[in-house]
């Protein structure tokens, strides 16, 4: 099953069944909320997430195809309201947004001559030579 780009929203992905399924649906591409950081022990163990007293966190990757750019992460400290369906969408359209402006970014920046830039001389003379 390939998921990349749904999203989900796992009651009890801190814990039991809820943090299995929770795990399967990231490891099958899906975008997942954890809504009871406290109730995972590995996140409730975690030193940045105890000193900032988070009880909900997201992270998306910015993505161009297979190719990670990047992340998006976003927390909250209160218990409630939990992060939603509707948060994940909208978190992930500006993903989407953000990732289409790096890849057009880098893209440019290759063919502007900047770091990594494509050789266009060089590519354009080995084909004269083969010609």
């Amino acid at each position: 099953m390939h998921l990349k780009g749904k999203a989900a929203v796992v009651t009890g992905a801190g814990r039991g069944i809820g943090r299995a399924v929770a795990l399967l649906l990231a490891e099958q591409g899906a975008s997942v909320v954890v809504n009871d950081v406290a109730l995972d022990p590995w996140l409730a163990s975690r030193a940045s997430v105890v000193a900032a007293g988070l009880n909900a966190l997201v992270c998306l990757p910015l993505l161009d195809g297979d190719r990670a750019l990047g992340a998006i992460y976003a927390d909250r400290i209160r218990p409630r309201p939990a992060i939603t369906t509707l948060d994940l969408e909208l978190l992930e359209a500006f993903a989407e947004t953000a990732s289409l402006w790096l890849a057009a970014r880098r893209s440019s920046d290759l063919l502007a001559g900047g770091e990594g830039a494509l050789h266009w001389d060089a590519i354009v003379a080995a084909h004269e030579a083969e010609a």
